[in-house]
């Protein structure tokens, strides 16, 4: 039986791309969306929601309608505010190495508020690693903040406990859907053998000058 050497190397080839880079995968982040806890139409809470703490200011979870937001929250009913308090969770996961972290929180700005300045972050044993505060949404629109950070080898925060903090300077900022997000960053010897088995396909595409047969 004869073996498509071309077939053959495309699945080596791809099989050591996967390995080389893994699919990003989700952390687990309790109540994410702030619908633990029940609220009616336009209710809201001030103190911490189910699964987080509030660190001083004024901050809470609200069921927003469409006075306040045009689509009201981003997923599920309820969003989580702030009028100058911070919300944070500490996560059941450390900071790994080769591993590119990506935290996503959408940021609403009322149609019947001004929007203040906010912070979102991603912390590791209560050192700060990256923060995103650039934001200006549409009024009664939200829009997602992406805070990304990459822990290569020989960090010295490798092995603390990973944090989601945010929250605004003063009245009002609303937030919602929080995704934590990891994925694999290859190491070298990853990389020299994507490199290597590249090589081998490009070895078995050149055969060289055919020979002439006669016929």
């Amino acid at each position: 039986m004869k073996v498509d050497m071309r077939a053959r190397s495309a699945g080596v080839l791809s099989a050591v791309g996967i390995a080389a880079c893994s699919q990003a995968a989700d952390v687990f982040i309790e109540n994410f969306g702030f619908e633990t806890d029940v609220l009616a139409n336009g209710a809201y809470i001030i103190g911490a929601p189910t699964g987080w703490t509030s660190d001083g200011g004024i901050a809470g979870w609200f069921n927003p309608e469409v006075t306040q937001f045009a689509f009201e929250a981003p997923e599920g009913q309820n969003t989580a505010f702030s009028n100058g308090g911070t919300l944070s969770q500490v996560l059941d996961v450390v900071l790994t190495a080769n591993t590119s972290y990506t935290l996503r929180i959408d940021v609403g700005n009322r149609f019947d508020l001004s929007f203040a300045p906010y912070t979102v972050q991603l912390w590791a044993g209560g050192i700060l690693l990256a923060e995103e505060f650039s934001l200006i949404p549409g009024f009664g629109l939200f829009e997602t903040s992406v805070v990304t950070y990459d822990a290569l080898p020989g960090d010295l925060k490798l092995g603390l406990s990973l944090e989601i903090r945010f929250g605004s300077e003063s009245p009002q900022v609303n937030f919602d859907n929080v995704q934590l997000s990891t994925t694999f960053i290859p190491g070298p010897a990853s990389l020299a053998i994507f490199a290597l088995a590249a090589v081998g396909v490009r070895r078995r595409r050149y055969r060289g000058p055919g020979r002439l047969h006669a016929r």
